[in-house]
Order: C-alpha cells, then structure tokens, then sequence
C-alpha cells in the first residue's frame, strides 16, 4: 500500500523552534508509511533543510500575521488568507494529500480551511500562549485534531476547543546527542576577549530570538548582579532578531549592557544555528523567560549535561524538577535569577550533579522518538489505519 502523504505547512521560511523541531520530526518519520510534502514562503534555509531530506516543497505567499488596528492592513492580510487558502485547497487535491498538519497557530489559519474545503483531516500543531480571541474556536473547529506541546499550552488553547477528546498534549522534544562533549570546548566562539578556563571565567549563557518576552533585560540585569560577586564571570547572548521587527529593542539591550559596565564581559553573537554544539562552552545555562511555551533550549542545555536556571512557569516547569535536575525560581526577577546562579557557581559540584541528572531526564522523557511515535499515532487514529512503525531508524 502506498505511504499516505501528509501535507506539512509552515508560515515562515526561517528556522525558529518550531522550524527545528518539524526538521527533527521529518528526520524520523516512517517514510514506509506516511509521506511529507511541504508549504512554505518561499526558497531559503528551511526550504534547503526540507530539500536536503527528501522533503517536496511548494511555495505559495504565507505570512506572518500580526494584530493590527489599521483597516488596510488587516483587509489585506485577510485577502491574503483567503487567497493563499484557495490555492493550498488546489494543491492538496492535485497532490492527493491524506492529512494536512499546520505547524503554528498561523499556519492553521491558512491550512484548516484548505482542508475543509478539500474535504481531508486536518492536524493543528499549536506552540504557543497568544491569546487568539474570536479566532481561536473558529481555528478549532477547522482542525480535526490540535496538539499542545506542552501542558501549559493545553491549558491555554482548550478554551477554544469543545471536544475535549481533539486536543492532545504532544511535548516537543529534541534529538538527544550520543555523548556530551567535553566541558569548556571553545564552542562559544565570540570577539570579546578569551573567555579564559572554567576555573577563572565562568560562562554564563541565554539562548533566544531577541524579542522582549524572551527576557533579555532580564537576563542583563541578573549578569551585573552575578558580576559584582563574580568578577571573572563572562556573559552570552545568542539569538538574532530573525524576523527583523525589534531593532529598537536590540539597541535598548546594549545600551543597557553599556550601562551597567557589561560591556566587556557580556557578548551577543546574534543569530546561530549551531545551539547545541554552542551548549558544551558554558557553565550555567539561564532561561529567563516568564512565560515559555515549552522550552527547546532548555531541553537542549540539559541534554549537554549542564545545569539550568528557569522560571518555574509553563514549559520549564513541567521539565525541569527543582533541586534534582536544574534550579526553578518563582520569577524572572533579576535578583532571583542571579542567587540561583551563584549558587550553582560557589557549589560546582551540585553543578554537576545537576547537569548529569539533567542529561538523564531528558534522555528517559524528552527523547524526539517519543513525540515522533506519538503523532503517527495520532494520523493513524484520524486516518483510520492500524500500523506498526518500526523506529530502529
């Protein structure tokens, strides 16, 4: 019998976490059984990862959608909705796809009318907590099954969704590396000056885009904190500004660096798309935001064998069990965030207990096979077949 060909559809043609956590998916998937073929934007590097698997892509105009009041505006993204929507509908005939699987909240809003209206199942992947008001129950009722990543985002989206048997938390996990490469290889190459030896200079690292909720100023904050006790202490931020619509807060963030002194102790790399490999160069790896949907990163962080400070919301909260394989604080707060850290760095050896735990629960709970088992079973119960998926892959 013939694979049945699932229809992947993502809004944005860079690679954010959403991006790498549907490469990780692809990478996995029983190809003896289901078939991915994807939309997106337009050519760039998720098109050339897509590509490089064996994955078809067409590109049709998808776009970020963000709120606004301006009447010509959003009549304009609703034509392109609408418009976008017609073509995805031709194309999900013309490819005879099985199941359409939206990978964002965005994406859903082109891909459950398509689907609808091509009269096939539909699979909402939502990854966030944005609050989607009257869209919200309309998604819902496009979509024929949701998937939360996370508990939190469960509990979030399933005011919108009557059936409660439709939606389904699926965690996004990560592909866990074979070892863990040894402590302080260089991978955070920066211009600043030599990060010098673990013993003499501690680093101290944040990954995410630099967008305000990710807590960037946060995280400042708690390094000038973490400096005054730690002078040798150095500082990363990796993360770019990927969609180029928060200039005036990436200037904010260093002229607050420059403030406090930072400067030459505190670096943004921008963006990088080597995070996991970046993970074996740090000390302490902070996660300083307040309300994170699940937590890639931290998986990542956790899976290299380092210790993490996180808030004790959401997606952290759910992954990392305080005391026993990472440190949780009651907030974001700077002087919160900055005791856990010196904490970890006055006690290396509760630093290493807790990173060695750490790499052991993501490794026994957040393996990327799990999720992946997990949502072909949920296309074989929307798609009426009983298969067996062999995973020695």
């Amino acid at each position: 019998m013939a694979p049945h060909r699932i229809l992947f559809v993502n809004h944005v043609g860079r690679i954010g976490g959403a991006e790498r956590s549907l490469l990780d998916l692809l990478r996995r998937l029983d190809r003896q059984q289901f078939e991915p073929v994807a939309v997106i934007p337009g050519p760039g590097e998720l098109a050339d990862e897509l590509l490089g698997r064996g994955v078809p892509c067409h590109f049709l105009p998808l776009r970020r959608l963000r709120k606004t009041a301006n009447p010509f505006r959003l009549l304009g993204a609703v034509a392109n909705v609408v418009g976008v929507g017609c073509k995805l509908t031709a194309l999900i005939r013309a490819e005879r796809i099985s199941l359409v699987h939206a990978n964002s909240n965005t994406a859903q809003l082109y891909a459950g009318p398509a689907a609808r209206r091509a009269g096939v199942p539909c699979l909402w992947h939502t990854r966030d907590l944005v609050n989607l008001g009257p869209l919200g129950p309309w998604m819902a009722r496009h979509a024929t099954r949701t998937i939360a990543i996370s508990e939190c985002v469960r509990g979030h989206i399933a005011r919108y969704i009557n059936d409660p048997a439709t939606l389904q938390t699926v965690y996004s996990r990560i592909t866990v590396p074979l070892s863990v490469a040894p402590a302080n290889g260089g991978a955070v190459s920066t211009p600043s000056p030599c990060l010098g030896s673990h013993a003499e200079a501690p680093v101290i690292v944040m990954v995410g885009q630099l967008v305000p909720w990710k807590g960037q100023r946060a995280f400042i904050d708690m390094a000038a904190r973490v400096a005054a006790e730690v002078p040798a202490a150095r500082f990363v931020i990796v993360g770019g500004d990927l969609f180029d619509e928060h200039r005036a807060y990436g200037a904010e963030l260093r002229a607050r660096v420059a403030d406090l002194g930072l400067a030459a102790r505190l670096t943004f790399t921008g963006h990088r798309p080597d995070v996991a490999a970046l993970m074996a160069g740090l000390d302490v790896f902070v996660h300083p935001v307040a309300r994170e949907p699940m937590g890639r990163v931290v998986l990542e962080a956790m899976a290299a064998g380092k210790p993490v400070v996180a808030v004790n919301a959401c997606g952290p909260g759910e992954i990392i069990q305080d005391g026993v394989d990472g440190l949780l604080t009651p907030s974001s707060d700077p002087a919160t965030l900055a005791s856990a850290v010196l904490t970890l760095l006055r006690d290396p050896g509760l630093a290493v207990r807790l990173g060695a735990a750490a790499r052991l629960r993501v490794q026994r709970k957040f393996d990327i096979l799990q999720t992946v088992r997990q949502i072909e079973t949920i296309y074989d119960e929307v798609l009426g077949t009983e298969t067996s998926h062999a995973h020695s892959h």
